[in-house]
């Protein structure tokens, strides 16, 4: 297993301790009914609905894991409708990830709208337009190699989640932690105070 994805699935930490991994999964679920509740308010139905829709069919530890990495983006005021991308199997993937710079996308059976579905043919990760690894596992194993390879080839976040990919890198995977912005380190010590 890699050293990212060993750290993302387990709390930054290369054993499975939990820590601030299995508190951001909790409090990530409850921030989602949250702002669910917020845009019930204001008469709109939102992608977050739906992820907790999903997580209502399938609610294993694997998808609360993706609900609530998922959710991040939102949870940082970030759109995330030009990273995370859904197909169907029948769909063309290429024409999907035209035009994405950095995203992960995840390809459903034919006819399953769940933002979390039963069954998840294949989670590919995306750079520069093109599918650079595919048939990954999972949505959080698709997110650490992601970062992984942002990391390693030095490339730049997209600025329009640049909050979302650092909490990834320095909040959740303990890597280069020691400077956060202010989003990140909000996010952080509401983790460790348990008050998010």
């Amino acid at each position: 297993m890699s050293h990212f994805r060993c750290r993302l699935l387990h709390g930054g930490k290369d054993r499975p301790s939990g820590g601030q991994w299995s508190e951001f999964v909790c409090r990530g679920i409850h921030f989602i009914r949250l702002q669910l509740n917020l845009c019930a308010l204001c008469g709109r139905v939102t992608q977050l609905q739906r992820l907790l829709e999903s997580l209502g069919v399938q609610n294993s530890n694997q998808n609360k894991r993706a609900a609530a990495l998922l959710g991040l983006p939102h949870f940082m005021k970030e759109d995330p409708s030009n990273f995370i991308k859904f197909c169907q199997a029948s769909d063309s993937k290429e024409g999907v990830v035209t035009g994405v710079d950095v995203g992960v996308l995840i390809v459903r059976e034919d006819g399953e709208e769940a933002v979390l579905p039963n069954n998840v043919l294949d989670v590919s990760v995306i750079l520069e337009g093109h599918i650079v690894l595919n048939e990954l596992s999972d949505v959080p194993s698709a997110f650490s190699v992601l970062v992984g390879l942002l990391y390693s080839l030095n490339i730049d976040y997209p600025k329009g989640l640049k909050y979302t990919f650092e909490v990834l890198q320095k909040v959740l995977m303990d890597v280069g932690g020691g400077t956060c912005s202010a989003h990140a380190l909000g996010l952080r010590n509401k983790l460790l105070q348990g008050t998010l």
